[in-house]
């Protein structure tokens, strides 16, 4: 959950969210990225599910991340299943739906990026 690759992908789609960019023009890359941040948190929903981790975890550590993703990504998990497997990321969205009935997701991303789909770098001084 913490790994570089999924801190960046979620930094992406929650920037795209934040930034109003609309998902008929999002990348293929950043469609990618929200699969990688989908998919993991769905693995995660499916262990709770199975009971082979607390729900509570979920909630209290991870909840925040999963209705964000939701928010930011939910027309990707519909485009994925019109495409196909109609059942896909099925657990994912059952967590993250369940969180937003009980609070909405936090706006704790930046907005108004002069270029919105650049991950911010360190700041250099002169």
């Amino acid at each position: 959950m913490q790994s570089e690759t999924q801190r960046a992908a979620r930094h992406t789609i929650f920037g795209l969210k934040g930034d109003r960019i609309p998902y008929n023009t999002w990348t293929e890359e950043e469609k990618h990225k929200a699969g990688v941040v989908i998919q993991l948190l769905n693995t995660a929903a499916y262990l709770a599910k199975r009971r082979l981790i607390p729900r509570t975890i979920l909630d209290d550590l991870w909840g925040d991340i999963f209705r964000g993703a939701y928010e930011s990504a939910h027309e990707h998990v519909i485009e994925r299943r019109e495409l196909g497997d109609k059942g896909l990321w099925k657990e994912f969205s059952d967590v993250a739906e369940d969180l937003l009935t009980k609070a909405p997701a936090n706006d704790f991303y930046p907005t108004g990026r002069s270029d919105p789909r650049q991950v911010p770098g360190p700041s250099v001084s002169p």
